[in-house]
């Protein structure tokens, strides 16, 4: 491996975390062998805290091949076939296309073809891990199951619920002692501490239970402040928390785990509206069971990605290659530096020219650019008389955001969106600008701790709920149309 990830790696890595501005990066390097992984890390992960191997991430959807793998093995130890219906396990689940005798299967789930198309809204309530089961079954279902894919959190979530049926414990108690304490995965849960409040999904709490006023955005950057977790929501799809190195003992232990050939087998095509990298492949991605079948150069991978505001992961197993890779970001540029990894490591194996991979990788973080960090005009507030929802509001996406009268401005500036969350780094304060009928065109006021000045990013929609103490954010780090947040009053 010391002849692939040699000296002119590491120049690609610096070159790429300085032109793109990427915070921070944990990468392992994992011989699928005896050897020991090789970790580089680069940059800071919150403030000037600078980024090791034991740095902890959230990691999103690379927590779908856990409940994946996970249920797998529960269903074969009840002899309960990937083809079987949930509701045999479930039993009040439900989707509005099982008729004709048609079932949504363990198997439709694991590879996002139920038939649903779900927007996945973050839960702000305990009792939303239930809520889904009703919420899906009143959910038009537009496709018969098993014929058309659509990317669901809501189904792996649904898939933490049954590995509770079948092994009689909650979920976040099976993972531990099924993986994480044999594989010595001592940094890998679903509860934060210290700062890693700034994850998405992760509430900060002050140590004396009290929030401070006036600040915008609880960063919780201070040792003193202690971490709560979403609690029993999201578990089976994005809350997993973990550190490059061990990633790294997981990564190398797929090869052996008995369910990963059927994990990863892919039978349908990633959607191009799924926006993975997928340039210079020699054909479309496949969907397997939270992982991904691929190929280079007529190099086979399998890999799984992990996203949420401000992160990007990526995990790949090359066997040909008898290696791993994990890269863990603070970045929305993470989606084309992993690719760039990946695809480097193959030609250098190959022995092929490497120039067309940083060339394919700066030509796609250009196009998404286009379609996500342009620049949002100013907008002017419609309705700056209407009574404004002054007071302190907490979502599991967002964190605690401070609406105070100085939130509320004439003019909503001129914005971009950022690819990292901004607070790790600096302070924010919300702005919202009113446009009538209780909705609100938003962005972060941000100053950078490094130089001191001023930016403004982060455009966001904003939409108050009369009546129900709750603000439903859109776009944001996500772009224009991405997914919902909801904010609510505490």
């Amino acid at each position: 491996m010391a002849a692939i990830f040699d000296d002119a790696f590491d120049a690609l890595l610096d070159r790429l975390v300085k032109d793109w501005e990427i915070p921070g990066i944990s990468i392992a390097i994992v011989p699928l062998s005896t050897s020991q992984p090789v970790f580089k890390s680069y940059g800071v992960a919150y403030g000037d805290e600078s980024i090791t191997p034991k740095t902890r991430f959230p990691i999103c959807s690379l927590t779908k091949p856990f409940t994946a793998l996970t249920l797998l093995r529960l269903l074969d130890a009840h002899n309960i076939f990937l083809s079987a219906p949930i509701s045999d396990v479930i039993s009040d689940f439900h989707m509005r296309n099982e008729v004709d005798g048609a079932k949504v299967t363990f198997a439709h789930a694991l590879r996002h073809v139920t038939g649903v198309e779900t927007a996945d809204v973050m839960y702000t309530d305990p009792a939303a891990k239930r809520d889904i089961i009703e919420y899906l079954a009143n959910l038009p279902c537009p496709h018969a199951p098993g014929t058309t894919p659509f990317y669901s959190n809501y189904l792996y979530d649904i898939m933490a619920l049954a590995i509770e049926k079948l092994s009689g414990q909650a979920f976040a108690a099976v993972l531990p002692v099924t993986i994480f304490e044999p594989l010595g995965m001592k940094d890998t849960s679903f509860v934060g501490v210290g700062g890693e409040d700034v994850a998405m999904g992760l509430i900060p709490r002050l140590a004396n239970g009290a929030l401070e006023p006036g600040k915008g955005i609880a960063t919780g950057t201070s040792p003193k402040t202690g971490m709560q977790s979403i609690g029993t929501r999201c578990q089976g799809s994005y809350s997993l928390i973990s550190s490059a190195e061990d990633m790294a003992k997981w990564v190398a232990s797929l090869s052996r785990n008995p369910y990963f050939p059927t994990a990863s087998s892919g039978e349908v095509d990633v959607p191009p509206s799924w926006r993975f990298f997928q340039a210079l492949l020699d054909e479309p991605l496949k969907i397997g069971m939270g992982l991904y079948h691929g190929s280079h150069a007529g190099v086979d991978f399998i890999e799984g990605c992990g996203a949420t505001a401000g992160y990007r992961h990526n995990m790949a197993l090359i066997p040909e290659m008898g290696l791993g890779l994990v890269v863990l970001t603070s970045s929305k540029e993470g989606n084309e530096l992993s690719a760039a990894i990946k695809l480097w490591a193959i030609r250098r194996y190959l022995g092929l020219e490497t120039d067309s991979v940083l060339e394919a990788a700066t030509a796609e973080r250009a196009k998404r650019h286009l379609q996500e960090c342009a620049a949002q005009p100013a907008v002017s507030s419609t309705d700056p008389t209407r009574p404004h929802p002054i007071g302190t509001y907490l979502g599991p996406a967002l964190g605690t955001w401070y609406l105070t009268p100085s939130t509320f401005v004439d003019e909503r500036p001129e914005c971009v969106n950022i690819p990292y969350l901004p607070w790790l780094y600096g302070d924010c304060v919300p702005l919202l600008a009113s446009v009538g009928e209780g909705k609100y065109e938003g962005c972060m006021r941000w100053t950078d701790w490094a130089d001191g000045k001023v930016y403004y990013g982060c455009p966001f929609a904003a939409r108050e709920k009369e009546g129900k103490g709750e603000i439903w954010i859109t776009g944001f780090e996500w772009g224009v149309s991405g997914e919902m947040c909801v904010l609510r009053r505490v």
